[in-house]
This record gives structure tokens, C-alpha cells and sequence, in this order.
């Protein structure tokens, strides 16, 4: 489902410029292959800008300084808000999209929690990230990565943004690491609780 933009472009984005590129990015309409067109996530992630004579007179997007998210714009399109906020165990920005009129305390508290679990989760992730891509490598082309187990899959692994929804359930999304094969493949984990549970894998 994620597309037009490369790894290597993706990973390089620093945690000063990632806002800007970020807000570049928001708000793109095209129809990927898959048929099911951008989330709001995709479009921040992997959409190009396609500024055009009637984008000039258009209102500025809301924006608002939420304590936990930062600095998020909101995408009328898609009822939600889009941003990047600083992610511990990575050290750089992490793209979060966050659904409904505002943020409310249930997203913040989901994040929050996600924030602080996420060293715990990183092994079942890890499962859950290889039993979406086990399938690809039975007719691997050239260029694929070919891990043997779920330990040798995380190393190949980025996380690249969160969405959090209105019941406060939350999406994440990861990508190949730079140079790794496979730049433009997505993968899509969501949670059962604290479960993980592999819900898409795209490009």
C-alpha cells in the first residue's frame, strides 16, 4: 500500500527535517495498486506533494501543539491529524497519524503505553513482521532479502510511523532498512490488546 518514496529517501529524513518532509507529503491522492488507495499514514509516508493553481487559494490546514504528539496538521480528507514525534527506542522522529476531531487522552495513554512497551513487544512483532513476509520468499526475485527466522527479520527492519484511531486502537508500519532489498515493501502490524497481530504486507 506504500509507495513512491525509496528507502534510502526515507531513512535519511533527520529528526529536525522529518516535520517538513512530513507536511510536504500530507494529503496525497493517489490509487496504489492494491486498489484500496493512501491512509492517511501512506500519504505522509510515501506520497509526493502535487501542488496545482487551485491549491493556492485553498485555507490553510488547522494546526495544533498537542503535549504528547507535538505539532500535528489535520487532513480534512481523511478526519485525522498528521505529525511526527520524537520515539525513544529509535532515536529519531517516528510519522504519526492520529484519528478524530482531536487527540484525545485514550490516544495519548495508547502511545504512551506503546512508547514503553515496545522492547517487551519487539520479539512477537518480530514473529508476526515474518509470517507476512514467509509467503514472498517461496518466488523470491532477485534483490529480496531471504531471512531464516523471525531473530534475522527484525534485523532488517524500520519502524516508520504509527496510527492511532478513535477507539484508540493503534497500526504500525515498517519498512526494510536502507540497502537491506525490498524498498518500497510496507508491512502493517496491529494489536489485539497488546497481542501483535500481522495485518498487511504491500508496495
Amino acid at each position: 500500500m506504500f509507495t513512491d518514496i525509496s528507502s534510502a529517501e526515507r531513512r535519511s529524513i533527520s529528526h529536525h527535517d522529518h516535520r517538513g518532509a512530513a507536511e510536504q507529503r500530507i494529503g496525497t491522492d493517489e490509487v496504489h495498486a492494491d486498489g484500496l488507495g493512501p491512509s492517511p499514514l501512506n500519504s505522509v509516508l510515501y506520497g509526493h506533494s502535487s501542488m496545482t493553481w487551485f491549491d493556492r487559494f485553498r485555507k490553510p490546514k488547522p494546526v495544533v501543539e498537542d503535549p504528547t504528539f507535538g505539532r500535528l496538521e489535520y487532513e480534512k480528507r481523511h478526519g485525522c491529524w498528521n505529525g511526527s514525534v520524537p520515539f525513544r527506542s529509535q532515536g529519531e522522529s517516528l510519522l504519526v497519524t492520529v484519528y478524530g476531531e482531536a487527540p484525545s487522552e485514550t490516544q495519548r495513554t495508547r502511545f504512551r503505553e506503546f512508547e514503553q512497551r515496545y522492547g517487551d513487544l519487539e520479539p512477537a512483532i518480530a514473529v508476526e513482521l515474518f509470517g507476512l513476509y514467509e509467503p514472498h520468499m517461496d518466488h523470491p526475485i532477485e534483490g529480496m532479502p531471504l531471512p531464516a527466522s523471525a531473530q534475522e527479520m527484525w534485523k532488517l527492519m524500520h519502524l516508520d510511523g504509527v496510527e492511532l484511531h478513535l477507539d484508540g486502537s493503534l497500526v504500525v508500519a515498517y519498512g526494510f532498512r536502507e540497502g537491506v532489498g525490498w524498498d518500497d515493501a510496507m508491512f502493517e502490524v496491529g494489536f489485539d490488546g497488546w497481542t501483535p497481530v500481522g495485518k498487511s504486507l504491500g508496495d
